[in-house]
């Protein structure tokens, strides 16, 4: 049971762990800009991308849910259907003659002590999976090159007498997917180019 829940619980959690991501960034981006969004009268479409990212995040919620209920639901008929059979078996034996009514009920409470730490395990298992995305989620950010502090990138004086050429620019944060692929772009000298995103614009 563990093994078939396996691929659809880490599907999920890096589905939430993905929309969370976005919805915070989206939310942390309104407020660092909130004075730029009430200059452009944007406030309304921007409360509708962070209620949409809100849905969205709530939806993934709600499958994870239906997902761990179902998994619980399985668990529950497993164990009552095994109880089932071993009293069905128990009493056979006890008509018999092979074992007595106190057999049963002492193999029955030590079989409890058996089958109860699995089901606790299962219901694990989700939180276990979830550690284990958060930790993958952590790896991505270790593996980022750390940035000297010291150096100092400020923007200098310079005078640009030609034009600014992309061609096939390929980006991505970390180890995820490429945000930007084969990217090919001419500006033209004097030329003003506005790139925008879901969660700004530069």
């Amino acid at each position: 049971l563990i093994y078939c829940f396996k691929k659809p619980y880490k599907k999920i959690n890096h589905e939430q762990m993905e929309a969370n991501g976005l919805l915070n960034s989206q939310l942390i981006e309104s407020i660092r800009n909130i004075d730029t969004i009430k200059s452009q009268h944007d406030e309304e479409q921007r409360l509708n991308k962070i209620e949409e990212k809100f849905v969205h995040t709530l939806e993934i919620g709600y499958k994870e849910g239906v997902l761990q209920n179902i998994q619980s639901t399985i668990s529950s008929m497993t164990s009552t259907m095994g109880g089932l059979l071993f009293m069905g078996v128990g009493a056979l034996f006890i008509i018999d003659g092979k074992m007595t009514i106190g057999d049963l009920l002492v193999f029955q409470t030590l079989s409890q002590y058996f089958t109860e730490p699995i089901q606790n395990l299962v219901g694990l298992q989700l939180t276990f999976q979830e550690v284990q995305v958060a930790v993958s989620r952590l790896q991505e950010l270790m593996e980022v090159d750390r940035e000297d502090i010291a150096l100092d990138y400020s923007i200098r004086d310079f005078t640009l007498c030609d034009d600014i050429e992309f061609k096939d620019v390929t980006f991505a944060y970390g180890s995820r997917p490429p945000v930007i692929k084969d990217f090919n772009l001419r500006i033209k000298q004097g030329e003003k180019i506005a790139f925008v995103g879901e969660s700004g614009a530069g």
